[in-house]
């Protein structure tokens, strides 16, 4: 399986802002094959036939591939240009490569989260704190702590994609 994703920052905040798993096509020696970005984007021009299904999850831990999560991209060097690149495999991957069926391959799934910061951690920090409190002044023309566009899904225009 590959991961793909978007990124963006502000404020100082890193948030992925798009992610997809694609489920790769076997060949004849039962080998993954893989895909290049340019055979990515070709298949998102194609969204409504190749995204099978959307997946929840809670926030990203994620890098894309040549850096670590365990420190800010913005520190490793990283440029936040809000174009699509390949993600390291993780924990979320792994789960998902052993769940999914045969019938798949070829695929995309989306991941989508309530919270999209890239932090490890979230739940016993302030930052769980923060997010109370913007979600308290989302729906109000107030500000809040992160950026409502990039951090929080947009509840009544939501899209969920495949079956």
């Amino acid at each position: 399986m590959q991961t793909f994703g978007k990124f963006s920052t502000n404020f100082d905040s890193e948030f992925l802002i798009e992610h997809y798993i694609y489920i790769n096509e076997r060949d004849e020696e039962n080998q993954d094959i893989k895909i290049t970005l340019e055979e990515f984007k070709a298949l998102l021009e194609k969204k409504r036939k190749t995204v099978t299904g959307t997946i929840f999850l809670y926030n990203p831990t994620i890098a894309p591939l040549g850096y670590k999560t365990t420190s800010k991209l913005s520190l490793q060097g990283y440029e936040f240009d809000e174009k699509y690149c390949e993600l390291e495999a993780n924990d979320i991957v792994n789960l998902c490569s052993q769940s999914i069926r045969e019938g798949y391959r070829g695929k995309l799934v989306e991941i989508k989260y309530l919270f999209n910061l890239n932090k490890p951690n979230i739940e016993p920090t302030f930052v769980l704190e923060e997010f109370e409190s913007d979600l308290d002044r989302y729906s109000s023309n107030q500000l809040t702590r992160f950026d409502k566009n990039l951090n929080y899904q947009d509840y009544l225009n939501i899209r969920l994609s495949g079956k």
